[in-house]
């Protein structure tokens, strides 16, 4: 079986799930399996976005992306096409390309928060792929093929460190939140009184007390925090933090844990987590302390 792996077209951390899919893609596939990274200086699109000879909009962008990998398509003949999240293609080139006989897999890794975007492409798809359990069924119910794939992580980025003894006490390494921040604040009285980090965007709200870096890090860094830390906290976003970019179905719950949980394990790193419903289907008792929060 021949399978076209296509990268999100996105930056910052889709652009590094881009890469972690490819290298488990390489290392573990028992098929004939290809990459097409299509937000690449190597591809003619990014040469005309660098130029600004073409105005940077989803269509226009969405077709010069499309007519590239129908092209691909053409010339791999692929079984099959897995997408990363997939909102950066035109259903119509996701149409073009099953009209060459090539089924269509895409993976959305942004739910349970952004199903409600998902949904205006995800019908165009052969087969949904879901990080969280709970949005299974919001495909399934609308006459959609879907399954849960958690992500996982990438061991060539995230594992254990022979550095010396931790430098923090506490850190949480991830976005600000109104839900985190507000948890936060409510223990600042306690976090202050112990080296703490929390790096991420979106913290202005965070008590002046406890100490942030308001840089995004990339995941090495992320790593050697984890790998540098005593307590690392894990907090899930909720659901009804509406603070940023949110897209969920009313009723939706959290079930399946997030990505920063694979990634801090990784690391052999000790962690506190806020607890899912899935927690303990994918770490033994003694691997991660939950709370309720």
């Amino acid at each position: 079986m021949r399978v076209l792996f296509v990268s999100s077209g996105l930056r910052l951390i889709h652009a590094a799930i881009d890469d972690y899919i490819w290298d488990a893609f390489k290392a573990t596939a028992k098929t004939d399996v290809h990459h097409f990274p299509w937000l690449t200086r190597s591809l003619p699109v990014q040469q005309l976005l660098d130029t600004k000879s073409v105005p940077y909009d989803r269509v226009t962008v969405g077709e010069l992306v499309g007519d590239l990998l129908i092209a691909e398509c053409v010339r791999l003949r692929p079984d099959w096409i897995v997408v990363h999240h997939g909102g950066s293609l035109l259903t119509s080139t996701i149409e073009a390309v099953q009209s060459l006989g090539v089924r269509c897999a895409v993976w959305l890794v942004d739910d349970p928060y952004e199903t409600l975007g998902h949904l205006q492409y995800a019908g165009a798809y052969d087969y949904v792929f879901t990080v969280e359990a709970s949005s299974v069924a919001e495909y399934r119910r609308r006459g959609l093929s879907a399954s849960q794939l958690s992500l996982g992580t990438s061991p060539a980025v995230f594992s254990p460190s022979r550095s010396d003894k931790p430098y923090w006490d506490v850190s949480f390494f991830g976005s600000g939140f109104k839900s985190r921040i507000a948890m936060l604040n409510q223990a600042a009285r306690v976090l202050r009184e112990h080296n703490v980090l929390i790096r991420g965007q979106w913290w202005d709200a965070l008590d002046k007390s406890i100490p942030r870096d308001t840089a995004m890090g990339s995941p090495f860094e992320a790593a050697a925090v984890y790998n540098l830390t005593e307590i690392n906290l894990n907090l899930h976003r909720r659901l009804d933090d509406v603070s940023h970019f949110t897209g969920y179905i009313p009723g939706t719950v959290v079930l399946s844990p997030n990505n920063r949980t694979f990634d801090i394990g990784a690391c052999g790193a000790f962690q506190m987590a806020s607890h899912t419903e899935l927690s303990e289907e994918y770490y033994a008792p003694d691997e991660v302390v939950w709370f309720h929060d």
